[in-house]
């Protein structure tokens, strides 16, 4: 019986620390030595890691000495890039390639397993310590502190005015210490300016050459008049951010055309697109996007998309266009961004289709048809996260909202249907109606069944594109008409070439109206292709005449302006009028060809 007993107690398994398990999770999952990560990046796996921890002496020594207030976990690197798991009762990093977590005591109470969570505190270590230091007091302790009302009021001024000091003290000394070349240490736009003015003022801890000192000079006298805006970027409203975009694109190719780096513009580039991300999520914070009136959401959706849209197609036009041949790297765009500027419209494109159904169905059948519930797959779903990780999610509650529409896009369907019927509408006035609801429209079962009212309008348009040919020709006296016949006059008084360019544009913009909203809604249908030709050719008509008349005006008045005896000949001698002394009449010595100049 006692051999038996002894048999069991051998085989039991031992009992488990509680808090050896906590710390355990905490510093594996914090290194990334959990799971499939591990098999990548450490030299043992997972299972084995653990083990290494639980039994480590250190870890042994921290839980059980009062005195002991420091523990690292560290993963050192080792040739072939994987790690090897390290412990230390003292804080130090071999290499800022080397990645460490650091557990501290808050008190020197004894450690239990109803406690560990309240005593024992966590850091990461990764990189230059110097930093590190300057991102958690920027990103954590100083928002903490100084941000929010009730931990702020406890502070007295004094103590605050020092954590701000510190701050700029911290971030002033990563930036002198690191290269002119390194940009590991730039992580907002605000720090890029930053290090353009230490380096500027002779404040950056490194000996630059006098041609260096002077580009320096240069590039923070660029920087320097958006460097407070780009600081306090948060707080601007949209109408100043959309200015400072606005300017951000001349100071970036005022910067490199003083031979700012082209890593280094990339980098800035990415920076911006960064933080204009993150100005635009906490501003559509305000809102539930898919529950506020259609018409805040909408404004302020559409506000965004315009900002990333015009940092991103800002960028790109400088690198593709005035950067062409300067620009040794492959054509760059902020491609985060982009997705960002592309999930707006997608939002905004889902807010719209439900809006426009309101404007076909009564109230009753909105609630018959429970259209108020078509947003509740995007329930739980954060709209602004764009990343490749999030995309699948994103994906299936689109899909499961275009479950949802199908009955209601049939029924919606047939009433659009009799609804452009009963308009009576031709041409481009119907086209126009059809783009009054065009989210609605290019719903996939929508679309296809208005595939014969398109078909339709595709045909209408086709007409239309002759008569205003004809109708352009007539108006503009090609005909053989004299110059207020067979023509309505484009506006009061106008010249006659000022009348031809104006009513060529005026057409010119219609047919490319024409062919945009044709190119969306009427893409599939079989004569598009025709309808091209006709539109482009006419497009190009029309462009050509007022070129043309653009042209003759400019031979003809600089002709004049050549010739002495014209009136338009420049004399900067002379008087403009003059009375005559013996009938007190009133002689003019310009020209009759004068005065209309201006207004041409």
């Amino acid at each position: 019986a006692q051999g038996v007993g002894r048999d069991r107690q051998r085989a039991a398994p031992p009992m488990t620390d509680p808090r050896k398990e906590y710390i355990v999770s905490c510093a594996l999952g914090s290194l990334g030595a959990l799971g499939s990560l591990a098999s990548r990046r450490w030299e043992k796996p997972s299972h084995e890691l653990e083990m290494q921890l639980r039994d480590a002496h250190e870890l042994n020594a921290f839980l059980e000495t009062a005195s002991l207030s420091v523990l690292q976990v560290s993963g050192a690197s080792r040739k072939g890039g994987r790690r090897e798991l390290c412990l230390s009762l003292s804080v130090s990093m071999a290499s800022d390639a080397d990645i460490g977590v650091v557990f501290t005591k808050r008190s020197t109470e004894t450690i239990t397993d109803s406690n560990v969570e309240e005593i024992v505190m966590m850091q990461t270590l990764h990189g230059a310590p110097l930093h590190s230091l300057q991102l958690m007091i920027q990103q954590l302790y100083a928002p903490l502190l100084l941000q929010d009302p009730h931990r702020s009021s406890t502070l007295d001024p004094k103590t605050q005015s020092t954590l701000e000091a510190l701050e700029k003290a911290v971030s002033s000394a990563v930036q002198r210490g690191v290269s002119a070349d390194d940009i590991s240490g730039i992580m907002s736009p605000h720090d890029e300016c930053e290090h353009w003015r230490l380096s500027s003022t002779g404040m950056s801890g490194r000996k630059l050459s006098s041609e260096d000192q002077r580009r320096a000079e240069e590039i923070w006298n660029v920087f320097q008049p958006v460097s407070e805006r780009l600081r306090t970027l948060d707080r601007l409203p949209v109408a100043e951010v959309a200015e400072l975009i606005e300017q951000l694109q001349d100071v970036l190719r005022d910067v490199f055309d003083l031979g700012y780096p082209e890593a280094r513009m990339q980098h800035l580039i990415l920076l911006l697109g960064s933080a204009l991300d993150g100005y635009v999520k906490r501003n559509l914070s305000r809102c539930a996007l898919w529950r506020d009136a259609y018409r805040k959401v909408s404004r302020l959706l559409r506000e965004a998309a315009e900002l990333v849209d015009a940092l991103v197609g800002g960028t790109g036009r400088l690198i593709t266009t005035f950067w062409a041949g300067k620009w040794r790297g492959a054509p760059f765009r902020d491609e985060t961004l982009a997705r960002l500027g592309a999930r707006l419209q997608e939002v905004l494109s889902l807010r719209a289709v439900q809006h426009q159904l309101s404007s076909i169905l009564s109230e009753k059948q909105v609630a018959e048809m429970r259209v108020g519930e078509v947003f509740q797959p995007f329930e739980g779903i954060d709209a602004l996260h764009h990343s490749t990780f999030a995309q699948l999610a994103w994906e299936a509650a689109v899909k499961r909202f275009d479950s949802l529409m199908q009955p209601i896009e049939r029924d919606v369907a047939h009433k659009l249907q009799e609804r452009l019927t009963a308009s009576g509408l031709r041409g481009h006035a119907l086209l126009r109606e059809f783009l009054r609801s065009k989210e609605l429209m290019m719903q996939p079962i929508i679309f296809n069944e208005l595939a014969p009212a398109r078909e339709a309008l595709l045909g209408q348009l086709l007409q239309q594109l002759d008569i205003m040919r004809d109708e352009f020709e007539s108006r503009s006296g090609q005909y053989g008409a004299g110059m207020t016949e067979g023509r309505q006059a484009t506006g009061k008084n106008l010249p006659e070439v000022v009348h031809q360019i104006v009513l060529a544009r005026q057409l010119e913009i219609k047919a490319a109206e024409m062919l945009a909203a044709a190119d969306t809604l009427l893409h599939d249908l079989q004569g598009m292709p025709r309808f091209q030709s006709k539109a482009q050719e006419l497009h190009q008509y029309l462009n050509d005449h007022a070129q043309k008349h653009f042209a003759e005006w400019v031979d003809e008045v600089e002709s004049q302006m050549r010739e002495p005896g014209s009136g338009l000949c420049l004399q900067l001698k002379g008087q403009l009028m003059e009375v005559n002394k013996d009938d007190l009449t009133l002689k003019v010595n310009y020209s009759d060809r004068l005065p209309p100049l201006p207004r041409e």
